[in-house]
């Protein structure tokens, strides 16, 4: 019988647009992403290091960063530093609202 080790995988998942259908201010896609890495470490020490170098009110003292709260160069920066992970996989899903 074999011993198999089997790396554990981390999954974060965040959602844009809303869940609503029937309101005019409900929004007319809706996107899930999800980013798998299997060493969550790698993704802390990028935000420490975004949230170390981004000024405070542009941090809005939320837990999370928002991308369309950040300017260009941090959201460009923060790209970067994700694509050099090298076991990151970042899976997106759009859906048109109408067709669901």
């Amino acid at each position: 019988m074999h011993s198999h080790s089997f790396m554990p995988i981390f999954v974060y998942i965040d959602e844009s647009g809303d869940l609503g259908f029937h309101s005019e201010k409900s929004s007319s896609h809706l996107i899930v992403t999800a980013l798998f890495v299997s060493d969550p470490s790698k993704l802390d020490r990028i935000m420490k290091n975004i949230r170390r170098n981004t000024p405070q009110k542009e941090m809005k003292k939320s837990y999370e960063l928002k991308g369309s709260k950040l300017n260009e160069t941090i959201i460009k920066r923060l790209l970067v530093k994700l694509n050099e992970i090298q076991d990151i996989k970042i899976v997106h899903i759009i859906a048109e609202k109408k067709h669901l």
